[in-house]
């Protein structure tokens, strides 16, 4: 497991913090989000309406980092700070992209803690998490020949995030997706991408 020096942005006061980043999603990390995350997702379930509830509260991490474990070409990244994780993501070399050839890094999954999400927490405790990970992804498809290109499809509530602050294509949505929204990132616009300053 490779650990990185990255900086976070604290909510409260917009200072920087450090924090690391994990090439790996391991059995203690899984604990951690089951006995942090998960208890703050079910008591803000219980105080907010259902049709407000994040998208990807329904995704069991056990299942799916298990099935990442089994399967080829699937990796894992996490970033922790302050001894709590604050976000995850899984990713999938060996995926199609949309002109069907395997000239993309796959994001298959990412979360960010619920402490890190303004619809429940203003401020939020951390900011940058998403686009530190999407960097990740971005510095993994260079490193692995793919010249930072990436896909992914989004949940409708994310889309926002996709678009504007990582400035990804929209492709369309995907009939064998749920008609979910699926994203790319061209090599320019990755370069691009990590080219920008940490947002505060």
């Amino acid at each position: 497991m490779e650990a990185s020096a990255i900086y976070l942005v604290r909510g409260a006061d917009e200072t920087l913090v450090e924090a690391v980043l994990l090439d790996d999603l391991d059995k203690l990390h899984l604990e951690q989000l089951e006995t942090t995350w998960v208890p703050v997702v079910e008591q803000v379930k219980r105080t907010m309406p259902r049709d407000r509830w994040p998208e990807d509260w329904h995704w069991n991490w056990r299942d799916k980092l298990s099935h990442a474990r089994q399967t080829f070409g699937q990796r894992g990244f996490c970033i922790v700070c302050e001894g709590g994780l604050q976000g995850a993501m899984l990713l999938d070399l060996a995926s199609l992209s949309n002109k069907g050839t395997r000239s993309v890094l796959y994001v298959e999954y990412l979360a960010t803690a619920p402490w890190n999400r303004p619809s429940i927490q203003k401020p939020p405790q951390f900011k940058a998490v998403g686009v530190t990970l999407i960097a990740a992804a971005v510095q993994l498809s260079m490193d692995e020949g793919f010249k930072g290109r990436i896909g992914l499809h989004s949940l409708p509530g994310a889309r926002k995030f996709y678009e504007e602050k990582c400035g990804m294509t929209v492709i369309g949505p995907d009939p064998q997706k749920q008609n979910l929204t699926y994203y790319e990132f061209t090599s320019e616009q990755a370069n691009a991408f990590l080219a920008k300053p940490l947002k505060r």
